[in-house]
């Protein structure tokens, strides 16, 4: 039987029995739940598959950003305010939430789901793994590339990383180290995320309100559960013993996500804080021998300068009402990704 809850506690030992990878497991998923109420969680499984989902309310202004659309028909999505069922986890689009022991059904799935939502939103990873009567239906939205640095095998340290790159490339990450040689960099364990949790929260919302589009705010006492049971780290960046910036990494068995991060933007050009954040998320890459370092949907040129490659990625829409369906089709038709360079930093062998 296909079933879903939405409270993960209520199901701990048979999901705790199920073989997951790390994002999907019980305490993973339970932290996000327990700290993240401005959102509704569902956990759905059958035999030993699962998916996490979101329904998310979500005002659509943010969106007019990428719209090459007029000012009427953006006047109008400004104050546009849905109900969205996400088959993933609106904080982590990079990982895929689910598991399948077999092709399923989308309609099997999605009739399981309480139905009080506007529209469907299925990650490209979810949905060329499931069945679809009418794939057509769906609108196909290209959002922000992620950003993945693959770890060559000859980089044991991070000197290896540094002699890779063109002359003008490892000059920047010189400079860099230079410009934030008075920043100390701690390892924060749980109390101390505790301890700091206001710093951390401010920070964070400084960087996410700059954001071109964001959704449901991120509660960053998430980490806590997360940082005991080893699946994520988070680094204070601190001057003269205060906080100024602080950046996240989630660790899975091949890759490193660069999560979330807050700087100081009166600091960042003085000190470098942002470029000094993706250097430490390479040598912990090396350090701790992982294949990817996973930088993210933000600063695709600037992540591309560290030697980032793009990985195209998209969203599939369906609404529940026509008419918005249609509407959204015309208007989709007119956002666009903001063209970048990609930049080459490594030596050509």
């Amino acid at each position: 039987m296909n079933m879903v809850f939405y409270d993960i506690s209520k199901i701990k030992n048979t999901w705790r029995k199920k073989k997951l990878p790390v994002f999907l497991k019980y305490s993973f998923l339970h932290s996000f739940s327990i700290n993240n109420k401005e959102l509704k969680h569902l956990f759905w499984h059958h035999a030993n598959s699962v998916v996490y989902a979101q329904i998310i309310s979500l005002n659509l202004y943010k969106i007019i950003n990428y719209s090459n659309a007029n000012f009427f028909i953006n006047y109008i999505v400004k104050y546009i305010k849905i109900d969205i069922l996400f088959l993933g986890n609106s904080y982590i689009t990079n990982f895929p939430f689910f598991q399948f022991q077999k092709k399923y059904k989308l309609s099997t799935i999605i009739n399981s789901f309480p139905n009080y939502w506007s529209a469907l939103v299925i990650p490209d990873m979810l949905f060329e793994k499931i069945q679809h009567q009418k794939p057509q239906e769906f609108i196909k939205l290209e959002i922000e590339e992620d950003m993945i640095l693959t770890i060559s095998k000859n980089w044991k340290v991070f000197k290896n990383y540094q002699d890779s790159l063109r002359k003008k490339y490892e000059k920047k990450i010189s400079k860099t180290l230079q410009k934030s040689k008075k920043i100390k960099i701690q390892k924060l364990t749980a109390k101390e995320v505790e301890l700091y949790y206001d710093d951390l929260q401010i920070l964070y919302e400084s960087i996410m309100s700059q954001a071109k589009f964001n959704g449901v705010k991120f509660n960053i006492k998430t980490f806590i559960p997360l940082i005991r049971y080893n699946y994520a780290n988070i680094y204070g960046y601190f001057l003269k013993n205060k906080m100024v910036a602080f950046a996240s990494e989630l660790i899975s068995k091949e890759n490193v996500y660069s999560y979330y991060v807050g700087f100081d933007k009166k600091l960042n050009k003085e000190y470098d804080l942002y470029s000094r954040i993706l250097i430490e998320n390479i040598k912990n890459g090396i350090q701790l021998k992982k294949k990817r370092i996973i930088f993210g949907r933000t600063a695709s040129e600037f992540k591309s300068n560290f030697g980032a490659v793009p990985n195209q990625s998209y969203i599939y829409i369906k609404f529940r009402s026509v008419l918005l369906h249609y509407f959204f089709k015309f208007y989709f038709k007119r956002i666009h990704i903001k063209a970048w360079s990609q930049r080459k930093p490594f030596r050509i062998n």
